[in-house]
């Protein structure tokens, strides 16, 4: 049998034991963490060099997923899609520039659809895109009707670090490869403002404990630019970081279409700047770890964390030099994959490890497994969804027998196969792929291989 189709009928026994005890499912809090830029260069990845101790914990008590893939490689569409829990070809998104609010207005976001089940839904940073880092400090391209409570807090990397900003391309930060170590403290920085608001959200919550909650956290790092506090630089030699050898050869077979995320201003990197480059976003890294780790040492502290599920994971994955690729907008693994830890108390096993395909963008995890009930939406009518919420009560410390799913860039002729993270194949594809709505644009992922076969 099909592992979706056992998954599912997991979760319909569990809902019926439930009904029939006449026990309603467990209202839980849900912390919902997502970083921006992110991969997977994580201590509880397997990295050898990163130093992420309050991430490997998280994994330590929950899921870690580990072959999990966003569904489109840009920041915009990949929130989007995250947050609505549709494909970026359904919500018509594929670009930075658009909310979804203008392709399909009737849409329920997910921290709406807890909203209007009674959920306080809060979001502290970036959820939906933001334009980083000149959006920071204000609400981007934010749903106000997703959230009763939005904070917007910006630090000295934003307000007054921009002149003394390492650049390739001077001025500019956003898209560029750039970095900084800071002399200024966590605390200074806009990633840290936003775990003390999270911890004041947090002790806000713990005073009604009647009333559940949903609460974003959306840090920043590690998106260019790689601002952080110095001690987190420390924490990375340079003669450590590593140069990708070999990358004239490696590019020899890869279709033209495979390194279209490469930008011109990266001919002016030199080893030497590749190790600081390296080096400053492993810094963004473990600075992004110590605030994870305050937010969650906040909901132990105060009581919540075994009513609370936590989410941590990024909008999507980040070259950094592989392939001659620095940054995103490839379907490569490095670029496609990323970090997904489900902590469920209750449902998700400690220490367990999925090693099935999932995606953030078609799961709404965190709703599957809270008691949240779907709220009726025509809007979602036709739209392909699948769930995610069963593979994390279900991990287990063996591997998913399975093919691996292939996606081919409509137009490209490039395709992203997520076991290998080569890209495949020199044919250019002019149509949809069956059962499957239309593509927008180059960059829209269509599926051509089968999927994963259940044990």
């Amino acid at each position: 049998m099909h592992l979706r189709t056992v998954a599912r009928l997991a979760l319909l026994s569990f809902l019926f034991a439930a009904a029939a005890s006449g026990a309603a499912p467990e209202r839980k809090n849900v912390l919902f963490l997502i970083a921006d830029d992110l991969n997977n260069l994580l201590g509880c990845y397997g990295d050898p060099v990163a130093r992420t101790p309050n991430l490997d914990r998280l994994a330590a008590r929950g899921v870690r997923f580990d072959r999990a893939y966003c569904t489109f490689p840009l920041c915009g569409p990949s929130r989007n899609s995250m947050l609505t829990g549709l494909y970026p070809n359904s919500t018509g998104i594929l670009q930075n520039s658009q909310i979804f609010r203008q392709t399909i207005p009737a849409q329920h976001s997910l921290p709406q659809a807890f909203r209007l089940q009674g959920w306080f839904a809060a979001r502290i940073g970036k959820a939906y895109h933001y334009n980083v880092p000149n959006s920071v400090g204000t609400i981007g391209h934010d749903d106000p009707a997703s959230w009763e409570l939005g904070l917007n807090p910006a630090g000295v990397d934003r307000l007054e670090e921009h002149p003394k900003i390492f650049s390739l391309t001077p001025g500019q930060f956003g898209g560029t490869l750039s970095w900084y170590a800071s002399p200024k403290g966590d605390r200074l920085h806009t990633d840290g403002l936003m775990a003390d608001d999270a911890t004041w959200v947090l002790e806000r919550c713990a005073r009604q404990p009647e009333r559940p909650f949903f609460l974003t956290v959306g840090f920043f790092r590690p998106h260019t630019p790689y601002v952080s506090p110095k001690p987190y630089y420390d924490l990375y030699p340079l003669d450590r970081m590593r140069v990708v050898p070999g990358v004239k050869e490696d590019q020899a077979d890869i279709p033209a279409a495979g390194l279209m995320s490469y930008k011109r201003e990266q001919d002016a990197l030199t080893d030497d700047l590749r190790r600081q480059a390296l080096q400053a976003y492993y810094a963004s890294i473990s600075f992004l770890d110590a605030q994870v780790g305050r937010v969650v040492d906040a909901l132990d502290r105060l009581g919540l964390a075994e009513k609370t599920i936590i989410v941590f994971t990024s909008d999507h994955g980040y070259h950094t030099g592989e392939h001659g690729l620095w940054q995103k907008q490839s379907l490569f693994e490095e670029s496609a994959r990323v970090p997904l830890l489900i902590v469920a108390p209750g449902v998700a096993r400690a220490g367990g490890v999925a090693t099935s395909p999932v995606s953030p963008g078609r799961s709404h995890p965190a709703r599957q497994s809270s008691g949240a009930e779907p709220h009726p939406d025509p809007a979602r009518t036709d739209h392909r969804r699948t769930r995610l919420g069963p593979h994390a009560g279900d991990a287990r410390r063996r591997r998913c027998r399975g093919r691996p799913h292939r996606w081919q860039a409509q137009g490209q002729g490039c395709r992203h196969h997520p076991r290998s993270g080569r890209a495949e194949g020199r044919r250019r594809r002019d149509g949809p792929v069956p059962g499957l709505q239309p593509a927008y644009g180059p960059l829209a992922l269509h599926r051509v291989g089968r999927r994963p076969a259940g044990p």
